[in-house]
This record gives structure tokens, sequence and C-alpha cells, in this order.
């Protein structure tokens, strides 16, 4: 007697509950999606898809329910279903893929960093081109006159001698006397060369290699200042770095 009250009282428990069953596809291309994950909203019901993109949640509560489904990749799915007690309801999903907007990036000589990374501060002229063709341009230091904040051109004392270019101040204690220039360095096409003094000079003054960059040559210039600098360059950049890229050949027809 006992055991037929308990199937007594147990069936009308078991038959407030139903199932639900469907599919799950790629929007447009009606691709089985597998992997994803179908779930009945405020409760603990979960199953995932099967290779051919095929579900089935168990024990769902009778009523109004909420079905939702998640996959990478894809734009959530969410769809509401009446489920009737005993009986299976039928819920197909197409979801639609997610376009993800990435973080935005800055390509520089010093490699790709997110903009949130990136510990320097880098200044591209990027009008090199069209100022040597349209200005009188002569040198390395008419190029960079007035482009980027911080950055001193000083002409040369005589003709023919290089300018004086200071992207961290014109002089500090560290090197006054120390026989060490807060002169920044210069990396050409990712190789570091020597900008020193060449002869004896004339009246006192020396000439210097940096005559020997040519502005027709030049496709652009990168001032690179910062914390970072000196990670990539060594300590010689904490004064600061100028990146030059040459011109380089294109496919085409001769000009």
């Amino acid at each position: 007697m006992l055991l037929a009250l308990a199937v007594a009282i147990a069936s009308p428990a078991g038959g407030q509950q139903g199932s639900i069953t469907g599919r799950v596809l790629a929007a447009g291309s009606n691709q089985p999606l597998v992997d994803g994950r179908v779930m009945v909203a405020g409760t603990n019901l979960m199953t995932a898809t099967n290779s051919d993109g095929q579900y089935t949640l168990r024990n769902v509560p009778a009523g109004a329910a909420i079905v939702r489904v998640i996959r990478v990749g894809y734009q959530e799915g969410r769809k509401a279903v009446t489920v009737s007690a005993g009986q299976v309801s039928t819920l197909d999903f197409a979801l639609e893929r997610a376009i993800v907007q990435l973080q935005e990036i800055v390509t520089t000589a010093t490699g790709q960093q997110a903009r949130s990374e990136l510990g320097n501060a880098v200044t591209t002229l990027g009008d090199v081109n069209a100022r040597v063709e349209t200005t009188p341009v002569t040198n390395l230091g008419d190029l960079l006159v007035a482009k980027a904040p911080g950055v001193v051109v000083l002409p040369g004392a005589m003709t023919g001698s290089a300018p004086v270019i200071r992207i961290r101040g014109l002089g500090s204690l560290a090197t006054t006397g120390s026989g060490v220039t807060n002169n920044p360095i210069y990396v050409v096409d990712g190789v570091r060369v020597a900008t020193g003094s060449i002869g004896l000079g004339t009246g006192g003054t020396a000439g210097s290699l940096l005559n020997d960059f040519d502005p027709n040559e030049i496709e652009d210039i990168e001032i690179v200042k910062g914390p970072s600098a000196a990670t990539l360059y060594g300590t010689d950049a904490a004064n600061g770095v100028i990146v030059i890229s040459t011109r380089k050949g294109r496919a085409g027809n001769t000009r």
C-alpha cells in the first residue's frame, strides 16, 4: 500500500516536465555548429550540440521557458518556448557570426604593439617625399625642423657642418664635461649607424656623418622617445632614436 501511494504521489510531479530538442546551425550556410552550449535561462539545465548540431534538454519544467545558445565566434541565440508536460518541444536556432572589434594596433619601427601598451612616443613624418620635391631640403635637419614636439634642430656653425639635433634638451649636468653626449642614435633600415665627427675640421668645426644622409633617398622617418626606446635600442637610446627608412625599388614600369 505504501509503494502504491509513493507511485501515485511521484507520478504527478514527473508529469510536470517535458523536453526540448532541435538543431543549431550557422545562419546563411546552414552548417551544423558543434559544441554549442544550450541552456534554459533561470535553471541549471544545460547541454551541448553534437556533430550534427543537434541537442536535447530533458526534465524541463512545464510552462514558458527561455532557451539560450552560445557558441564561440557567433552571436548568442535566445528564443522563448512553451513546454508541455510529458511532451517534446522542437526549437531550432540559426546563429549569426560575431564581429569582434579588436584593439587598435600601432605599427612602427619598434614593432606592432597595442596603443595601451606603447611605452614610447613615436612621431612619424610620413611626408618626406613631398617635402623633398616641393621645398629646398638639403640635409636631414631640414626634414626634422618643426615636425615633432621636443625635437630641437640647430643649424651647423659653418658651411658644410652638420646640424645639431636634440630630442631631450640641449644639455644636462650628466653630459657636461663627462665626454658623454646627449645625441640621439640613428637607425637606418634596421641597422644602427655611426654619426660622429670625421676629419680635422675647419676653424674648430669638424664634419659629421649626418651629411651622408641624402634626403632624396629617404622614404620615411620616425622619431622614438620614451622609456621603451632605451629598452629596445639600449641605454644610448635614452636620448631618443631617429629611425630612417630608405627608398626601395618597386615592381612596375621604369621611371
